[in-house]
């Protein structure tokens, strides 16, 4: 069996460009994934388009630009406020609209995204491994090197759709994707403009970088500090009798977003989350809801209360998950539910403060 492709560890192999051709497909059934949704594309003809080299602020246009490329001839970029940039090739009927979204984390990981898309295009789900198998084979799914990483290119055709995206994680553990669809001959005829905009990409300035102690917020001085706490807790604190906050730091992606929400699920016995739950929490996600910024990053936001009938003998956990260069930060509340409702504000405030001290720093 080859090695087993995830989005942060994708194998050496890179597949070439040149073999990219249309072909039939074979159909598989398995159950269903759950993964982020696009957001919606903007109707073709009622786009406004503007400067294609303006910045590349995100949706919100707030942020400083966190990847290069080189605009294809032809391309004209668009508004696009739920996504990081939009490019239209082309005009009227012809038009290709070329979408590059940012999310934190893994994003549901490589497998749960092909199958989103395969039911975009009207093709069925495939389990894992077929889906291996597919990458092995190297033709709806290939490996290419993009912005200083490994990139998975999917390359899926049904009837009179064809939809490129490529996936990758960037250097500050967020996933990025380049997704466009269209006919086959239409997209066939922006496929070099499209392989060349995705080989100009680069990130020409560091994320958000890890060391947690340049960016560490001191605690108030009402919380009761832990002393017995061991790596990878690297600090823990008491606020009141049963409510406790640590914040741990954990290498690479800290596992990602699906395991350690399941972790935290069970430790207040509330048993691993459906899928339901899943599709709720990537919804949001990709709405950028339960998002917040730690320390010049942005950072996602998991809130838990355990199901006991009883109010009294709830428990509640508030976990801030920070994806760092390197590096995933963990700042987690938890205790009775009530207690933890109460002390919330201090919490966040701390959350917030991190990374203020190299603020204040660079003011001096």
């Amino acid at each position: 069996m080859p090695n087993r492709l995830s989005i942060h560890t994708l194998p050496a192999t890179i597949i070439v460009l040149a073999m990219m051709l249309p072909g039939c497909y074979e159909e598989e059934t398995i159950h269903a994934y759950t993964a982020p949704k696009d957001p919606p594309e903007a109707p073709r003809k009622a786009m406004k388009v503007r400067d294609p080299h303006a910045g590349h602020g995100h949706a919100q246009g707030q942020a400083p630009k966190l990847i290069d490329w080189k605009v294809p001839s032809g391309w004209q970029r668009a508004s696009s406020p739920q996504r990081y940039a939009t490019f239209v090739a082309g005009e009227g009927d012809e038009q290709l609209v070329i979408m590059v979204s940012r999310f934190p984390g893994m994003m549901g990981g490589p497998l749960a995204n092909v199958n989103r898309w395969r039911n975009q295009v009207g093709l069925k789900p495939v389990d894992d491994e077929r889906f291996q198998a597919m990458v092995e084979e190297g033709k709806q799914i290939r490996l290419m090197p993009l912005a200083g990483r490994t990139a998975m290119l999917t390359d899926l055709i049904n009837n009179d759709k064809r939809m490129l995206v490529a996936m990758f994680l960037g250097p500050d553990n967020h996933s990025w994707f380049v997704k466009t669809t269209g006919t086959p001959d239409l997209v066939n005829k922006h496929m070099v403009a499209f392989i060349g905009f995705l080989s100009s990409l680069n990130f020409p300035v560091a994320f958000p970088p890890g060391g947690i102690e340049k960016f560490e917020a001191a605690a108030p001085e009402s919380w009761q500090a832990d002393p017995s706490v061991k790596r990878p807790v690297l600090r823990g604190y008491t606020i009141v009798d049963g409510v406790n906050v640590t914040l741990t730091v954990l290498g690479g992606d800290g596992g990602g977003w699906e395991a350690n929400l399941n972790r935290w699920r069970r430790q207040l016995k509330l048993g691993d989350a459906t899928q339901e739950d899943l599709k709720k929490i990537t919804d949001d996600l990709a709405a950028r809801k339960n998002i917040v910024e730690v320390a010049g990053g942005n950072a996602l936001v998991f809130d838990l209360t355990s199901g006991e009938f009883a109010e009294a003998l709830r428990k509640r956990t508030i976990v801030v998950m920070a994806p760092r260069q390197g590096e995933v930060w963990f700042l987690k509340m938890n205790g009775p539910a009530k207690l933890v409702a109460e002390h919330r504000q201090a919490f966040d405030q701390w959350v917030a403060a991190f990374g203020s001290k190299k603020e204040a720093d660079k003011g001096e």
